[in-house]
């Protein structure tokens, strides 16, 4: 089983006992690789102490349009969730950005976190909270880079995905 290391804050047992019941945890990321976005998702089990994986997985689109990636996306999150027993759900948005940018890709990424929004309340997960880096840093009693660190820990590839699992399992 895979533990979050000690020194991480909300880890180090001073979470409430309302928190202490095992629960599932979905934590969702959207990154891009080779121009196209990409739905990240980890779930976690056990405690805020104990988390413990269950499921990582990558979702993709093989279309270009937009309207179409989203929908893709969508239902491909709904396949996923579909049967899962999951209580909670983060999903990270990205940071505000230093510079204003004119770029598609941002605004892309927008419209899919709030479809996936749509899609993770379609499936009957009603506590779904959304957080950039820093919100999941304090919710964790850390720094976003210490968060990412700690998702990193538990799921290498997938660390952005699941330091907001990370979130969602602590309440």
């Amino acid at each position: 089983m895979n533990t979050v290391p000690s020194g991480y804050g909300a880890f180090d047992g001073d979470m409430p006992s309302l928190y202490s019941a095992a629960v599932g945890a979905l934590g969702i990321c959207i990154v891009y690789q080779v121009k196209r976005p990409v739905v990240t998702g980890v779930v976690l089990g056990g405690t805020s102490a104990e988390p413990a994986v269950e499921q990582v997985f990558e979702l993709k689109s093989g279309s270009t349009a937009v309207a179409e990636q989203i929908n893709d996306l969508v239902r491909a999150l709904r396949s996923k969730l579909a049967g899962a027993s999951i209580d909670r759900c983060v999903v990270k948005v990205a940071d505000q950005s230093p510079k204003p940018s004119k770029l598609q890709a941002p605004r892309t990424r927008l419209m899919i976190e709030g479809a996936l929004v749509f899609g993770c309340r379609d499936q009957g997960i009603v506590d779904i909270r959304i957080m950039n880096g820093r919100d999941i840093g304090l919710a964790l009693g850390c720094s976003k880079d210490a968060a990412v660190k700690a998702g990193g820990d538990l799921a290498e590839k997938h660390a952005g995905a699941c330091s907001a699992a990370l979130a969602a399992l602590g309440g």
